[in-house]
């Protein structure tokens, strides 16, 4: 049994009731350099949403919006940059054009080594 088996289930549980649901794309590479093939792999997962305005350095408004999601460890899938999500639908209920923001940036929460959730964030 993890040590952190508490604080996992806690931070999975407080996503689960206050997120919503978001489909994290996954591109994953294959084949030779000549030919690549790229395979995405999209997953249901929940997620809790913030949104702030983005500074530069010395603090002035850029214009642009940074959106933050925490994401659980339940879903089974790590992000990393350069993944999409989508939040507000599932895999299910997503419509061919839903719109994908590209991640810019990850960071996971972990004790002793035992992944308690995510961060990640998209600038728009």
């Amino acid at each position: 049994m993890a040590v952190y088996t508490r604080q996992i289930a806690q931070a999975n549980k407080a996503i689960g009731e206050k997120g919503g649901p978001a489909v994290l794309r996954q591109v994953t590479n294959s084949g030779t350099e000549w030919a690549p093939t790229q395979t995405e792999t999209d997953t249901d997962i929940k997620a809790l949403r913030t949104e702030e305005d983005d500074r530069d350095a010395n603090g002035t408004l850029t214009g642009r919006v940074v959106e933050q999601f925490l994401i659980g460890t339940d879903s089974g899938v790590v992000p990393g940059k350069g993944d999409k999500i989508a939040f507000g639908v599932t895999v299910a209920d997503s419509p061919a054009d839903t719109a994908f923001s590209v991640v810019d940036f990850v960071k996971a929460l972990s004790l002793n080594g035992e992944d308690i959730l995510y961060t990640i964030k998209v600038i728009k």
